[in-house]
């Protein structure tokens, strides 16, 4: 069959009109990647809106274009307009089209939706405004004619612009959120800087007053205690005393020793604890810290029956730097506490050459006695001060609990860790390690 000229010319203008679309098309694709540039720089609703607006008027004519935003309320709103109707005319026919369902179908579909406008001049298209789960306004553009129909480009273009300003509105909804929270964020900070500035001033002086205090207690304390001595010590040598008033004042004596004697303890302790006490290193003699140590005690174990091994490695007979006054201080704690709590037997002082590494020499000190001992596991409890590992030791044995409490925390200051082998009623064995240093310059904690 042959096909006449008619024909020929329907499908060549056909042709034609397929090619102007696609030509059409391809121009408004080619636009997009200029408008993705343009929004992606934009930070404020308004500015994305008009960024939108203008690219849809490259290849849409619309008589007006305008936008709604969903507020929190689930209310829409205009919140731009442009072209030659006026809010008032848009607000009229969104009415319109909430009342005839046609706003909640625009919603529903998520696409174009043409309606005529109520006095039949032109159309409304409706395109929500949307993220992947959330809708976040409306599109409303007013035209002449129905272009969805006109035009079939018009349509899946439209959708995927609207749909690219839906992500960006999303993008600079959640933007705002994150700077309402690093403000919010901001501004809690400085409350708490604030706060904290406060703190460590308030601090500060409390540190200053402590430091104060400690001074004054000691002060107050040891100067009565003092003449309380020295006058005791008068009176003991007087020619007059009966025996039973010498053994008074001897007994008065002797407290008001081991009350200026806890006082010290305990005011070494804070400043222990409080890092107020620096070390002071300087030239020792292990040796002789070890003898000047048992000599303060002596009296006591002699008293007591018990006999004090003193044993050192010969090649720490030589000096070497270390905080001397601390070390004795451990050292005697230790050897007071043996004393205090062995009943018959010896006690051992020992000082080992573990080894040795250039300049540094690694030492280990141990006391050991064959006392009452007592259980390893409550080692750490023993070592808080003024705990007793039995309430009815205080009873038996003189002191408050803070010997051990104060060595353990002396240790730790000079760089080490007091360690302990005991059980009750076979003795107790107290250690620790010392790197001592030969020279100043290398002296290691």
């Amino acid at each position: 069959m042959q096909k006449d000229s008619h024909w020929y010319e329907k499908r060549i203008s056909f042709l034609e009109q397929e090619n102007r679309r696609t030509l059409i098309a391809l121009s408004e694709i080619n636009s997009f990647e200029s408008y993705f540039t343009d929004i992606s720089e934009k930070t404020k609703i308004d500015d994305i809106y008009h960024v939108t607006c203008d690219h849809l008027n490259h290849f849409i004519d619309f008589t007006t274009i305008a936008f709604m935003n969903l507020d929190d309320s689930t209310s829409f709103d205009i919140s731009f307009n442009r072209g030659t109707h006026d809010k008032d005319f848009i607000q009229k026919e969104v009415d319109a089209k909430v009342e005839q369902r046609a706003f909640a179908k625009a919603l529903k579909i998520k696409n174009c939706l043409p309606v005529p406008l109520e006095d039949k001049s032109g159309y409304i298209i409706l395109h929500a405004l949307h993220s992947k789960n959330k809708i976040l306004g409306m599109f409303i553009g007013i035209h002449s004619e129905n272009i969805l129909e006109t035009t079939e480009t018009v349509s899946p273009l439209l959708s995927v612009l609207l749909r690219k300003t839906g992500h960006f509105l999303s993008l600079q909804q959640k933007c705002q959120r994150l700077h309402c929270e690093v403000s919010y964020l901001q501004e809690e900070v400085k409350k708490n800087k604030f706060a904290l500035d406060d703190a460590l001033h308030k601090a500060s002086i409390m540190e200053v007053t402590r430091k104060h205090m400690l001074a004054n207690i000691s002060h107050e304390f040891r100067t009565p205690l003092n003449a309380i001595i020295g006058l005791l010590d008068l009176m003991r040598d007087s020619e007059n005393l009966i025996p039973i008033h010498r053994d008074y004042i001897s007994t008065a004596s002797k407290s008001a020793s081991l009350i200026i004697s806890l006082i010290d303890d305990l005011l070494t302790y804070v400043k222990l604890k409080s890092s107020d006490e620096r070390l002071s290193p300087g030239p020792g003699s292990i040796p002789e810290v070890l003898n000047t140590t048992v000599q303060r005690e002596e009296a006591y174990a002699v008293q007591k029956g018990l006999n004090i091994k003193l044993l050192y490695s010969p090649s720490l007979e030589q000096l070497f730097y270390f905080d001397v006054k601390l070390l004795v201080l451990i050292l005697q704690k230790l050897l007071s506490n043996a004393i205090k709590f062995t009943h018959q037997g010896h006690i051992e002082l020992t000082a080992d050459l573990i080894s040795e590494d250039n300049d540094l020499s690694h030492i280990e000190f141990k006391m050991k006695d064959t006392g009452i001992g007592f259980n390893a596991e409550n080692f750490n409890f023993l070592c808080q001060p003024f705990t007793q590992e039995d309430p009815s030791t205080t009873r038996s044995f003189e002191g408050m609990g803070i010997g051990l409490a104060l060595a353990s925390l002396a240790v730790e200051t000079l760089g080490s860790s007091l360690k302990v082998s005991s059980q009750s009623n076979e003795g107790s064995t107290f250690s620790f390690e010392l790197k001592l240093s030969k020279s100043i310059s290398n002296f290691h904690i």
